[in-house]
């Protein structure tokens, strides 16, 4: 599969092998919303749940409670989950565009 910026360009073997398996669905996932930012947010909730609301007297304390928000994490894990609509996310680009291209004009 390819991304063409525009459309996705997918090839014979592929568009064979997705009709056999309909449990699997192709979705456009814009740049600004990659795996990168489920990274970042990651980050920003450790930041927020351990670091922020503690005061560590040594690394070795720091790693531990580090150690221990992701133990307690890891025992009721909750996914991240992408719940945007695709006819939003384009509508809100096109107003995005819109809006650029005004203040262009000016």
């Amino acid at each position: 599969m390819k991304h063409n910026g525009s459309a996705l360009a997918i090839g014979v073997f592929p568009r064979a092998w997705l009709a056999k398996r309909p449990r699997f669905v192709i979705h456009f996932t814009p740049t600004g919303s990659s795996w990168m930012n489920l990274v970042a947010r990651f980050f920003a909730g450790l930041t927020g749940d351990v670091i922020r609301q503690g005061s560590f007297t040594s690394v070795r304390e720091l790693v531990r409670g580090i150690n221990r928000c992701l133990a307690q994490r890891n025992s009721d894990p909750n996914p991240y989950k992408w719940n945007a609509n695709g006819a939003e996310i384009l509508a809100k680009i096109k107003r995005a565009r819109a809006a650029r291209d005004a203040q262009a004009v000016l």
